[in-house]
């Protein structure tokens, strides 16, 4: 959703081109995706995705941003978030672009891009989910689209209260599982298994899908999907309710 570009055109926009746009900078000191590389203290510079945006065009209706990766990871930005949060595109780590930064420090390469914060703090938090950072790394992609589009398809069908459960588990769910789970084109698909495949299994065993979530390898040994070890019994019955009252396939 850009100006002047067709909504099924892939637009490139050079690294250079990148570079000569507004920069921020700061230094990153509690971001999971360093400590995990061993880099727990260092310097990035970018640009702001709002600035970006604002820059090539992005049309007003467009309410959602999102980054794609190259292991089908996903990050949903919604246009709130974005304002909240003020999401940087990353371009270099100590003033090196990430691969340079990567062979230099003998680190995995996080790039081509990734996103980043200068100080995220959560705006909001229901039951035990506290706004998260969206974090993609190896990411190749932006798409600039709708809310609707991405969570459209998995919006609860029938009348829910807003305190309820299930919509209190909606919130968390498209926020904490749409990363990596999809529902048709919605979400991503780093995981393998759709929304309705979950559903299945939260209809099926309740009990089970609310360990798996807090403890995906308590259940599993060989699972990959990151605990959620701070959800008590309440939040995961949220997220239970949600995804039993969502149509499995």
């Amino acid at each position: 959703m850009i100006s002047g570009i067709s909504p099924t055109t892939h637009w490139f926009i050079p690294y250079q081109s990148l570079l000569s746009l507004p920069q921020v900078e700061t230094t990153i000191i509690e971001d999971v995706n360093f400590s995990e590389l061993h880099a727990p203290k260092i310097n990035v510079s970018g640009v702001e995705l709002s600035e970006l945006a604002h820059i090539i065009g992005v049309l007003a209706n467009s309410d959602m941003t999102t980054a794609l990766c190259i292991d089908r990871y996903q990050s949903q930005l919604p246009s709130e978030f974005v304002a909240a949060h003020h999401p940087i595109l990353v371009l270099k780590i100590n003033g090196l672009p990430t691969s340079q930064w990567a062979k230099q420090t003998k680190n995995e390469d996080p790039g081509p891009f990734l996103i980043t914060y200068l100080d995220f703090k959560p705006s909001f938090k229901i039951l035990a989910h506290q706004d998260m950072p969206q974090e993609p790394t190896e990411m190749f992609l932006l798409d600039f689209g709708t809310q609707n589009e991405h969570f459209g398809p998995i919006t609860p069908s029938g009348q829910f209260a807003s305190d309820s459960p299930v919509m209190k588990g909606f919130a968390i769910a498209k926020e904490n599982c749409l990363r990596c789970h999809n529902q048709g084109a919605a979400g991503g698909t780093k995981s393998g298994r759709t929304w309705s495949n979950i559903a299945a299994i939260a209809r099926r065993n309740p009990v089970e899908f609310a360990d798996y979530v807090r403890n995906p390898q308590k259940v599993d040994a060989k699972a990959t999907m990151p605990g959620n070890p701070t959800y008590d019994q309440p939040t995961l019955a949220a997220i239970t309710a949600y995804f039993q009252a969502f149509p499995s396939e």
